[in-house]
């Protein structure tokens, strides 16, 4: 939730209340209203396509009945799946940050701003940064000799514009700098 709260700020043609209306969709209880309405959606329009609808000449209780068993559905559909799927993605995130706290490589993410989301225990003790230091800050200013910073801006931009980079899956040794300032291949 903290990162949609920072990618919203960074959203000016977005209003408030959109902000507030996607902020509120990352929740777990804006996730299961969207996808009732969804279903209950889905569920509508099928009825219409089967011509479950009253006619002229039909009675409404048989749509009333349909329009509950839409509801009933969605109401135990929607929290079901919500669930299912985010319990997956809620272990998948554990066993992410299990495995970079384990590593003894540095391990950093950085934002399409340039801004570090992401820094592991490997990177605070290769740097000297702890994570509070480095998490929002911009990743080269941080860690990048001077000399570097030109060809930095340069290739995070073209990065944006086409999301590949010359460091991008591959492994190349760069110099970075440590908090005290001491330079090392990296």
């Amino acid at each position: 939730m903290g990162m949609n709260n920072a990618n919203n700020e960074n959203r000016p043609h977005v209003s408030t209340f959109g902000k507030k209306i996607l902020n509120w969709t990352s929740t777990p209880w804006g996730v299961i209203t969207v996808l009732g309405i969804i279903i209950l959606c889905v569920e509508i329009l099928t009825m219409s396509f089967l011509g479950l609808f009253p006619n002229l000449e039909g009675t409404y209780s048989g749509f009333a009945w349909n329009l509950v068993d839409a509801f009933i559905l969605t109401l135990v559909v929607s929290p079901a799946l919500y669930f299912l799927v985010f319990r997956k993605v809620s272990q998948d995130a554990e066993k992410f940050f299990k495995v970079t706290e384990a590593a003894q490589d540095a391990i950093i993410v950085m934002d399409q701003n340039g801004l570090i989301t992401f820094w592991n225990t490997s990177a605070e003790l290769i740097f000297g940064y702890s994570k509070t230091e480095a998490i929002g800050k911009e990743l080269h200013t941080l860690v990048a000799p001077t000399k570097s910073l030109n060809a930095f801006n340069s290739n995070l931009q073209s990065f944006r514009e086409t999301g590949e980079g010359p460091i991008l899956g591959r492994v190349r040794e760069v110099i970075a700098i440590r908090k005290g300032g001491e330079e090392f291949p990296a």
